[in-house]
């Protein structure tokens, strides 16, 4: 069947008069490998295991490893970038964070609609040493000093909610559109499945709304009226932040002081108001990685 149909493409591109460009010409078989072979008018074409398609690198199992790796280590080099122009021309941290915003984050975003539900540490820990990195602390500072001074939420987070924005935003548009009604013949599998069904889109768009107390939303598909849904969502999965974040420092008895000082997840004023070493010496001190004898005790177990 595929081989009738590159024939039909073929044919219609001699009869128009133009050609393929046969480097970007590959075949993905998703499932078990067969031993046949393609061709385009007389070339082979080549049988791939991962295929760039609208930026998204894909693999026949949809693991999304190798698209992850890809824009992961994109965002790196210009998160150093960004830092690198940050030490050498004394960009204030304002600018820094703004740059994370509009330069590096959306790298990592990229497709997250598609493949948000994904574990990915990895993002996390570059967030992460980009704040370390804007603070100028070493690795000794806590990864909940360096969320709480910088008021960040999760980058997991951040993909739910570009997620749940993408369905409001479908199930919103007109009923002829190709994509409203893939949606909805998804969302009428996966109740016929009993909501079970994990590789089915929905699923986890479920989930996540019924993780932030919004199922009802899910089920009827309509908004309260004068309530701005994707506000509503952001609030809650901040909050949700907020509330895991302050667990965790519960458990870190390194953190008992800051605690304290810290009960929101939002930026600090000193971050921006001071130059680089005094927002360095504060966080130390404010986050127990400082040299006083009281924490340096603490390492030779006084």
């Amino acid at each position: 069947m595929l081989q009738k149909m590159l024939d039909v493409v073929f044919k219609y591109s001699k009869k128009y008069r133009f050609r393929f460009n046969q480097e970007k010409s590959n075949i993905m078989i998703f499932g078990r490998k067969g031993k046949d072979k393609f061709y385009l008018g007389d070339t082979e074409l080549e049988i791939v295991e991962f295929y760039k398609y609208l930026g998204l690198v894909l693999d026949k199992k949809f693991t999304w490893k190798a698209h992850k790796t890809k824009i992961l280590e994109k965002a790196r080099r210009r998160m150093r970038s960004l830092c690198g122009l940050g030490l050498k021309e004394g960009v204030s941290a304002r600018a820094m964070l703004r740059g994370w915003q509009v330069l590096v984050r959306p790298i990592l975003e990229y497709g997250v609609e598609i493949w948000g539900e994904k574990n990915w540490k990895e993002g996390e820990t570059l967030q992460l040493e980009m704040g370390r990195r804007v603070l100028g602390v070493s690795k000794m500072t806590t990864h909940e000093v360096v969320q709480g001074e910088l008021g960040l939420g999760k980058v997991s987070s951040r993909r739910i909610e570009l997620r749940i924005r993408f369905w409001y935003k479908i199930i919103n548009m007109k009923k002829d559109r190709l994509v409203y009604k893939i949606c909805k013949q998804r969302r009428e599998e996966f109740i016929e499945g009993k909501m079970k069904d994990k590789n089915n889109w929905c699923y986890w768009t479920w989930k996540f709304l019924k993780d932030i107390h919004l199922e009802h939303v899910w089920m009827s598909q309509n908004m309260e009226p004068g309530r701005n849904f994707n506000k509503l969502v952001k609030n809650l999965l901040q909050k949700r932040d907020e509330d895991e974040w302050r667990e965790q420092m519960k458990k870190k008895s390194k953190l008992r002081t800051y605690i304290k000082l810290k009960s929101k997840l939002v930026l600090e004023k000193y971050v921006i108001e001071s130059d680089r070493e005094k927002r360095r010496q504060l966080t130390m001190i404010r986050g127990g990685t400082n040299k006083l004898r009281i924490e340096t005790g603490r390492w030779a177990r006084e």
